[in-house]
């Protein structure tokens, strides 16, 4: 009787470590761009880190959230180092190792200029001409050097982060006809916080949808399509537009 006991309670320790090694924690990383995502003393905020928290609680997984610098988060992407990355946008490079969940965030990518330094824009060939500050290796910068392809006309400048494009438009090192490219909602946020109240929008190029990057190592395809179908349910419920209401986004359209 006394072995038979033994061997039961052997048998249910086992049964609890496996459930116990069963429990994984998923690994999200996001980059500083507010109001996206961002870094507020020790506290992570953003829009989409909302949107990802709703999402594993739905799903009852545990999900880890991390801000690192955007070359660090790609690499890990690419080695399967992190289940995702929050807030990106489409881009043929990471397709190999990427897996793009539905779309979450719907916002523009601008031209920003002082008050009165263009008076009238309505197409990028009026833009000939101008000095642009944009992000080095962000989407933005691809999309302005495409730009600037079309127009010819276009010298691109790339800088470490939006505070110093920022800077740099105010201060008028871009010339008499600098402009900057930037996310709508991220440059405006920055306007917003530092007070500024003489950049303006000058041209609007086109809307941006953002997602979550699943890393093709780290992930397969089933688990996608769980995070997709939570994605929708918060559309279709209203929930997502509550989300990110606070943090002045729009869900995808």
């Amino acid at each position: 009787m006394f072995k038979k006991i033994v061997a039961i309670t052997l048998l249910i320790n086992m049964s609890l470590v496996a459930q116990a090694n069963d429990i994984k924690e998923y690994k999200f990383i996001m980059q500083e761009y507010e109001p996206f995502n961002w870094t507020d003393g020790d506290t992570l905020k953003g829009g989409m880190l909302e949107v990802a928290k709703r999402v594993c609680l739905n799903m009852k997984i545990t999900c880890r959230f991390e801000s690192l610098p955007m070359k660090r988060v790609i690499s890990m992407l690419e080695d399967g180092s992190t289940t995702a990355v929050l807030s990106l946008v489409e881009n043929a490079d990471r397709a190999s190792f990427t897996t793009l969940s539905i779309p979450v965030v719907g916002s523009n990518m601008s031209y920003f200029g002082i008050i009165g330094t263009f008076k009238k824009v309505n197409s990028l060939n009026d833009l000939a001409g101008a000095t642009v500050g944009t992000v080095s290796s962000s989407s933005a910068e691809k999309t302005v050097l495409a730009h600037q392809a079309k127009i010819g006309k276009l010298e691109v400048i790339g800088e470490t982060g939006i505070p110093i494009v920022l800077s740099k438009l105010i201060a008028g090192r871009y010339g008499d006809k600098g402009l900057a490219f930037s996310n709508q909602d991220v440059f405006l946020n920055s306007l917003e916080k530092l007070k500024v109240k003489n950049v303006e929008i000058v041209f609007t190029t086109q809307t941006d949808q953002f997602r979550i990057a699943f890393s093709k190592k780290a992930t397969n395809p089933e688990f996608i399509e769980k995070f997709n179908t939570e994605i929708l349910k918060l559309r279709k419920s209203g929930e997502l537009k509550k989300i990110l209401k606070p943090f002045k986004l729009k869900p995808a359209a």
